[in-house]
């Protein structure tokens, strides 16, 4: 297991965002929801990038909001609203998918990074499920070729000035689109709810009821002409920019590390840390046990 100690530093606005930039005016068609709706959405901060609870203990998220990032984040759940979260939850470790790198000035080291763009945050204490904080079924099924599929996504991102609401993207998702076509990313072009925005990066493409990726970038159509214009347009742009193909990390591709650091069974089912709680109750039960039967011995 490759365990990434996060330093302290400036954190860049990258291309999906994190949310650290206060937008403009612009509006979009709302699709606010409530956490209900998406019980498995979870704020973290203070990065401000959105992720996805998979167990107790576990949420994930992408590489990009941890890497460079500070040392410490919290999990905030159960909330429609992310300035006013149920409770949170500190991190014990940060896992970011072995070799990630990622600059987001250079557009091939953003290609390059796409496929591994995933990382795990493990929690200190598991969270108390309920109808406002549940679990999302990760997909590990291939996905069809060719095939154009509808799904959506659910963050925390400022699509307008000052919202802090959790709401709603419809996309049309495909394996592969106009000029990209690398192994490892789904592509997606908006089709209605709130544009992806600041803040949404991380979060995780739902299709069918599970997941199958993780918000990684968005470039404009200029990318398969003209590189370096696509990357000038994606310094000025903002959230209101028309034609953006946006990417996710594939996750089915990602299952064998996911497994690896949090024992994902292949019945879509996280079982190890459950068992790693119940055998230290046991084990403290039998201490206290042996304490007892030591004094009146």
């Amino acid at each position: 297991m490759n365990v990434h100690k996060i330093t302290v530093s400036i954190v860049k606005l990258l291309l999906f965002g994190v949310a650290c930039e206060i937008l403009g005016q612009d509006q979009y068609e709302d699709e606010d929801l409530t956490i209900k709706e998406a019980p498995y959405t979870v704020i973290i901060t203070p990065i401000g990038c959105t992720g996805a609870l998979i167990h107790p203990l576990w949420v994930l998220t992408a590489a990009h909001c941890i890497q460079g990032g500070t040392s410490t984040v919290y999990a905030g759940f159960g909330s429609s609203d992310k300035r006013n979260c149920s409770y949170y939850i500190k991190s014990v470790r940060v896992y970011i998918y072995p070799n990630f790198y990622h600059d987001m000035d250079n557009l091939k080291s953003i290609s390059r990074s796409l496929p591994s763009d995933i990382a795990l945050i493990e929690l200190a204490t598991p969270v108390i499920l309920s109808d406002t904080v549940n679990l999302l079924q990760l997909d590990v099924t291939e996905w069809p070729d060719k095939a154009s599929i509808q799904c959506t996504m659910t963050g925390y991102g400022n699509h307008k000035k000052r919202n802090t609401k959790l709401h709603l993207a419809k996309l049309s998702v495909r394996k592969t689109c106009e000029c990209l076509t690398i192994t490892g990313v789904l592509c997606g072009h908006w089709i209605g709810g709130h544009k992806p925005c600041y803040g949404d990066a991380g979060g995780i493409l739902v299709c069918n009821n599970k997941g199958v990726g993780i918000a990684s970038h968005d470039v404009p159509a200029a990318y398969c002409k003209d590189q370096q214009k696509a990357l000038t347009q994606l310094v000025d742009r903002d959230c209101q920019m028309a034609n953006l193909t946006y990417l996710f990390t594939h996750l089915q591709r990602n299952m064998f590390w996911i497994q690896k650091i949090s024992h994902f069974s292949k019945a879509g089912k996280l079982v190890h840390k459950i068992n790693h709680w119940c055998d230290k109750l046991t084990s403290l039960q039998l201490t206290f046990s042996l304490i007892i039967a030591l004094y009146f011995y």
